[in-house]
């Protein structure tokens, strides 16, 4: 499988940023849990700039000191940004996706893991459907 460079992005524009949208993730969207990453996902009513629009966020309550938690974002940011490929090519045209990388463990993993484990929630939320669902 080759990839263009240019599908190996994370650009600001694949952000999740609208707080209508946010709210309708997390009131409607539909979620996956393999420990230590949780993915919530939703069909978005708000057209964004891109296909599929990502939100990470790794809470203070598990992790405590900052760079730590900066830290775990960037694993998450660098794990989809290799392993978005996988939606992208199963994607609807003119459809629009929001979701959540939400890390749920309580210390910090290594890439290895982090890895591994986004690419069997993203296997996993291609099998059940909910991708392309609506």
């Amino acid at each position: 499988m080759e990839q263009s460079l240019s599908t190996q992005t994370f650009k600001k524009k694949e952000r999740l940023c609208s707080r209508k949208a946010i709210e309708e993730l997390f009131i409607s969207g539909k979620s996956f849990f393999i420990s230590p990453v949780k993915i919530q996902i939703n069909t978005s009513e708000v057209t964004g700039l891109s296909n599929i629009e990502v939100l990470i966020s790794v809470p203070k309550r598990n992790i405590r000191h900052a760079t730590d938690r900066n830290r775990m974002k960037r694993l998450l940011r660098e794990s989809y940004r290799k392993r978005k490929i996988l939606l992208l090519d199963s994607c609807k045209p003119n459809t629009y996706y929001s979701m959540a990388l939400l890390f749920t463990g309580k210390k910090m993993t290594d890439f290895k893991t982090i890895d591994s484990t986004i690419e069997l929630l993203i296997l996993q939320l291609l099998k059940s459907g909910a991708f392309l669902e609506k």
